[in-house]
């Protein structure tokens, strides 16, 4: 279970660079990274300017590395083909958290603990709403919350799937979440004993300690 298929990170520059068939080739490819970057530092800025802060640059930059991690990538097609493949995958990505979402939303388990009903309905669902927002692209390889609901083996940030970024992240994480949550339906009356007595004793130690 600890195990994660993450998709290597790369850069644009690395990939033009080791599919580049010669020097020519390569400041070829470079010039259209260049102009690519212009175009979405437009769409970042609504068209109204090419001034950007470092940081700014920076998150554009990392955004196109993002949607390029997830096409195979053709030298024959230009960047922007290959950017648009990446962005076509991810959306596939999205549709399916959305999907798992829903059916984890109608098990009546979950909406017993506040803790774990607030995940889905306020953080993992303003997630998934940037997703959709005004260049959602500059969103995917991020999320806007920290998942603090742990898993069976511990918090994300100590598992290896942390090394997952954005949606990779989070649908990772929700794949682990519902296998666990069909589990624990099994012993549904079960936990809810448990869940009582643990509350009880819980008040129980309370009182002898005042």
């Amino acid at each position: 279970m600890n195990n994660i298929k993450t998709k290597s990170f790369t850069s644009i520059p690395k990939i033009l660079m080791a599919n580049a068939r010669d020097e020519y080739d390569l400041q070829k490819h470079l010039k259209d990274y260049e102009e690519v970057l212009r175009e979405y530092v437009q769409y970042f800025t609504h068209q109204q300017s090419t001034a950007l802060s470092r940081e700014d640059y920076e998150k554009i930059r990392k955004a196109l590395d993002y949607l390029i991690m997830h096409t195979d990538y053709h030298a024959d097609m230009s960047l922007k083909w290959n950017l648009y493949q990446g962005r076509l995958q991810i959306d596939q990505d999205i549709k399916e958290i959305e999907s798992i979402v829903k059916d984890c939303l109608k098990m009546k388990f979950l909406h017993r603990f506040k803790e774990i009903s607030d995940l889905f309905t306020i953080d993992i669902a303003q997630i998934i709403r940037s997703w959709h927002d005004e260049n959602p692209w500059i969103y995917y390889g991020s999320t806007i919350h920290d998942i603090t609901v742990p898993l069976i083996d511990g918090l994300p940030i100590f598992m290896d799937m942390y090394g997952a970024k954005g949606t990779d992240f989070v649908l990772y994480y929700l794949e682990r979440f519902m296998t666990e949550m069909r589990f624990c339906q099994l012993f549904e009356p079960e936990i809810d004993k448990f869940c009582r007595y643990y509350k009880n004793s819980l008040n129980s130690t309370k009182k002898l300690m005042t």
